[in-house]
């Protein structure tokens, strides 16, 4: 009897200490496989919000490249046009400054060459009105003097007409005279 109740004591002992230990290993089963189950779920966790920290970060780093590369690209597009602009201003001031400066010297020069033509024709046209002038001048007066020769010549012609017609009376007159007294005195002597 002592050695059944020895036997049953160490058997409910043994079975005790195996039902401890498996409750202990299943216990501790449990627990390693939760824990296990954690740390996959939190290593899992970080390994994705490392992921998407990474995918951020690089999307992040790609929009910052694009963004970057769209606002230079932006920026050149802008300096290229202001550049343009500026260097299409100064182009269309000098262009213009050059027309500018022919115009006003082709007016000049034009304005020179009316202003000398008309001062030739003035200095021209007085130069050819006092010849004309002295020319009607000497004219008139060759005139007159020819006049005034002719005129004198044909008075001068007709006084000594006159003259010598005078003279020729005189004389016929004289020697009729001198005729009649000679045979006056041509009988007185017979």
């Amino acid at each position: 009897m002592q050695a059944n109740q020895i036997e049953n004591n160490l058997e409910n002992e043994i079975e005790n200490n195996l039902e401890n230990k498996i409750e202990n290993n299943l216990q501790n089963n449990l627990q390693n496989k939760i824990e296990n189950k954690i740390e996959n779920k939190i290593e899992n966790k970080i390994e994705n919000e490392i992921e998407n920290n990474l995918q951020n970060n690089l999307e992040n780093n790609l929009k910052n490249k694009i963004e970057n590369k769209i606002e230079n690209n932006l920026e050149n597009k802008i300096e290229n046009n202001l550049q343009n602009n500026l260097e299409n201003k100064i182009e269309n001031q000098i262009e213009n400054q050059i027309e500018n400066n022919l115009q006003n010297k082709l007016e000049n020069e034009i304005e020179n060459n009316l202003q000398n033509n008309l001062q030739n024709n003035l200095q021209n046209n007085l130069q050819n009105n006092l010849e004309n002038k002295i020319e009607n001048k000497i004219e008139n007066n060759l005139q007159n003097n020819l006049k005034n020769n002719l005129q004198n010549n044909l008075q001068n012609n007709l006084q000594n007409q006159i003259e010598n017609q005078i003279e020729n009376n005189l004389q016929k007159q004289f020697t009729k005279q001198f005729t009649k007294q000679n045979r006056k005195q041509n009988r007185k002597s017979k």
